[in-house]
């Protein structure tokens, strides 16, 4: 597997996290 790859992965990972918690933080 390319890094680049793996690192696109975790930036999407974060990206999707930060989304839940601002909707949690929301609420």
């Amino acid at each position: 597997m390319k890094k680049s790859v793996l690192i696109s992965l975790v930036l999407i990972a974060l990206g999707a996290g930060m989304v839940a918690y601002a909707k949690c933080a929301a609420y």
